[in-house]
């Protein structure tokens, strides 16, 4: 929670005083400023820090322009008429070490393509087949399956999906999913 909340609090500190860069540059920022505040906490060579997983973009709906980069989560992309494109984030995390640098993506949107992006929670989420995590395979075929929906039959389809393969099975983090229809 003390990792979320300050990368939280140091993205928007980056986005306010750097409103021109991209989703890369922008999650480099953000871990320059993670190790910069670590480096200042008492023991901190000391604590193991868990990385965060983060997707970033920059939507420009005038434009249908999309920047994306991610940090170990992805983008997946529905073109209309089209078969998924699914864009991996870099295998980094936002952590307290130095890593390699993030990248990007630029994509032109048409008129209908959903582009998404989610939290490992959903992905993440035991339940269905005992032992099982939902996965990337068994979401990517939901959202195909959905593609032909509007974004609010989506968001109730999906709520239901989820809650069917959670059974009875408690909820293990997060999950949140975004859906953006050009």
């Amino acid at each position: 929670a003390f990792m979320s909340i300050l990368a939280h609090s140091l993205l928007n500190r980056v986005a306010a005083e750097e409103p021109h860069l991209g989703p890369a540059a922008m999650l480099g920022r953000l871990r320059e400023r993670l190790l910069e505040a670590l480096h200042h906490q008492p023991d901190y060579e000391h604590q193991p820090y868990d990385g965060m997983d983060l997707a970033l973009c920059r939507y420009e709906p005038a434009t249908r322009r999309l920047r994306f980069a991610g940090a170990r989560r992805p983008l997946f992309l529905f073109r209309q008429g089209a078969a998924l494109e699914a864009f991996p984030g870099a295998r980094a995390s936002i952590n307290a070490q130095p890593g390699q640098p993030f990248t990007e993506v630029e994509l032109h949107l048409g008129e209908g393509d959903t582009f998404y992006v989610f939290s490992d929670g959903v992905t993440d989420q035991f339940g269905g087949v005992p032992g099982r995590k939902l996965n990337f395979r068994r979401f990517r075929d939901f959202l195909a399956q959905v593609q032909p929906l509007t974004l609010a039959e989506q968001h109730a389809r999906l709520r239901l999906f989820i809650a069917e393969w959670q059974g009875a099975t408690r909820q293990t983090d997060d999950m949140l999913v975004m859906g953006v229809r050009a």
